[in-house]
């Protein structure tokens, strides 16, 4: 996740993972053990229209057909 308050000067923020990569989906490991896979689809969920009042990024995972959602925080 990068910080591009200020587009000129966007920086790292830090980097989120969920998968488990001792789970081997590739050797016909169970998949849904692994976490999820594929991330395809992201959308950004303002605090206005956040059921839990913060905002939040929703993310599609094509390959799991799972939906992840992140909480955003702001520092």
């Amino acid at each position: 996740m990068y910080d591009v308050t200020d587009p000129r000067h966007p920086f790292f923020v830090t980097y989120e993972n969920n998968r488990d990569f001792a789970e081997s989906v590739e050797d016909g490991g169970d998949l849904a053990k692994a976490g999820d896979l594929g991330p395809e689809g992201l959308t950004f969920i303002p605090a206005e229209d956040s059921p839990t009042r913060t905002p939040l990024v929703a993310v599609a995972n094509e390959v799991s057909g799972t939906t992840t959602l992140f909480r955003v925080t702001i520092s």
